[in-house]
Parts: structure tokens; C-alpha cells; sequence
């Protein structure tokens, strides 16, 4: 070790030890200013003053809701209240895949069910729960897909 690294050392050293005395004493002079203030129990006094947890998940929805496009948000809507808009018996057997244009593409397990849900009440039952739970107009119709029509490409 060179006489200039043994140096530096002991700038570091006493510079740490420096700071080390002023945070000690700023600690000890704010504690006795909240002890005046609000008496023995100043942590749970302040505690009180500060603002309320919030879930992370809504910080990161707040901070990420310009970067999502409405279409995806109204797609995840609608996948997040799938049960609600099909029912119990066509959930399983439906996913939504897209939403383009206000008209839901919707894919079917099997063709057969296509000649259940491919009728005008249906149809328009479907669309009023959506626009229902989304609070306004995204859906004003719905198209059906053959399972594995949209699958994305595997990659090679």
C-alpha cells in the first residue's frame, strides 16, 4: 500500500467518522424536539401525521395507465370479469382473444357451441354485460374463432 492510499484511507475514515457525529447529534436533536412537541410517545404522535400505506399494485397502475392502450385495458376488463359476462357453463368453453374496433373476438373450444351462442339475445346479452361493467361503450359486437385460429407462432 502506497503513503497516497494510506492517505486516502484516513481522509475516508475521519470524513465517516465526522458524519457519523452530525447524523448522532441531528438524531438527538430532532428526538428531543418531538419529545417537547408531543411528549414520551412522540414516535406513535407522529406515526399518526404521516400519509397511509398504499398497495403497491396501485402505485405501479397509476404509474403505468398512460403506458397501456385502452384497447388492452378494456380487453383486461372484460378477461377479468369473464365469468360474470358468459356465465358458469360458457366460461370454460370461451376466452376472449381481442378487442378491435369495438367488436370482441371471441374463441369457441369447439364449433359446436357456435350454434348456441351465435344468435342475436345472446349475442346482445353478452355485449350489455360488458358495456355494463366497463361503464361505457367498448363492445358493439362479437365475432367467434375456431380454437388454435389466433395461437401465437411457436418460436423455432
Amino acid at each position: 500500500m502506497s503513503v497516497a492510499d494510506d492517505m486516502t484511507d484516513k481522509k475516508k475514515k475521519q470524513d465517516k467518522s465526522l458524519l457519523d457525529q452530525r447524523t448522532r447529534r441531528l438524531k438527538k436533536t430532532c428526538e428531543g424536539l418531538c419529545r417537547e412537541w408531543y411528549g414520551n410517545n412522540a414516535p406513535s404522535a407522529i406515526f399518526s401525521h404521516l400519509a397511509k400505506p398504499v398497495p403497491i399494485s396501485e402505485i405501479m397502475a397509476d404509474l403505468t395507465s398512460d403506458l397501456t392502450p385502452p384497447w388492452q385495458k378494456n380487453l383486461d376488463l372484460i378477461r377479468a370479469n369473464w365469468l360474470e359476462i358468459v356465465g358458469a357453463n360458457n366460461a370454460g368453453k370461451t376466452t376472449p382473444l381481442r378487442l378491435e374496433n369495438q367488436t370482441l373476438l371471441m374463441e369457441l373450444r369447439h364449433p359446436a357451441y357456435r350454434m348456441a351462442l351465435d344468435n342475436t339475445a345472446t349475442k346482445e346479452t353478452m355485449i350489455r354485460r360488458i358495456n355494463d361493467i366497463a361503464g361505457e361503450e367498448i363492445c358493439t359486437a362479437i365475432r367467434f374463432a375456431a380454437p388454435g385460429m389466433f395461437a401465437p407462432e411457436r418460436k423455432k
